[in-house]
């Protein structure tokens, strides 16, 4: 829900990014998001949640739209309840601490491709667990092709979660 909640607060918000050529440009945090989760063929884990990026693709590039009054008002109320809950903010700050709180509308570089990086990390562990859960099954032990076939995919993605932890500050412990 947090990918949601920069959509929602922040679509059409410019955040620069770099290109495969290392080239630094600059895009809608809807658009970020989206292509992130393209290169990977992910997808937002909900029908609601693939609806509000998708809307929020459409409209990124108008100028005066604003995804926080358009997602509220949405006429799927599915979609409207969840922007409200996403959109408010559900803390207050003392004075103290708002005069050392940098807003994350001004920490999007910083924010979008960390919220990017916890939701694919924690879709490879989900898929890790599947795995091995798989692996557990009598059917697979039974069947020699498919137990070696499940045993690869899952070292295969433990590498690239190990990848991710490495980039996301986890510890990370070799075998």
């Amino acid at each position: 829900e947090l990918l949601v909640t920069m959509v929602i607060r922040y679509a059409n918000n410019p955040i620069k990014c770099r290109t495969e050529e290392d080239e630094e440009m600059e895009m809608p945090v809807a658009q970020f998001i989206n292509e992130q989760l393209q290169t990977d063929n992910m997808q937002l884990p909900s029908a609601p949640c693939r609806q509000i990026l998708e809307e929020a693709l459409a409209h990124c590039t108008e100028n005066e739209w604003n995804p926080i009054v358009y997602f509220n008002q949405h006429t799927n109320v599915e979609i409207s309840t969840l922007a409200s809950r996403l959109s408010e903010v559900p803390f207050a700050l003392s004075s103290n601490q708002q005069a050392q709180y940098v807003e994350e509308r001004y920490r999007l570089e910083e924010v979008v491709p960390r919220l990017v990086h916890d939701f694919k990390h924690a879709v490879i562990k989900e898929r890790l667990k599947d795995l091995l859960r798989e692996l557990g099954r009598p059917e697979v032990m039974s069947q020699p092709e498919r137990y070696n076939a499940v045993m690869k995919e899952y070292m295969a993605l433990c590498h690239v979660e190990r990848m991710f932890a490495q980039v996301l500050g986890d510890r990370v412990v070799l075998k």
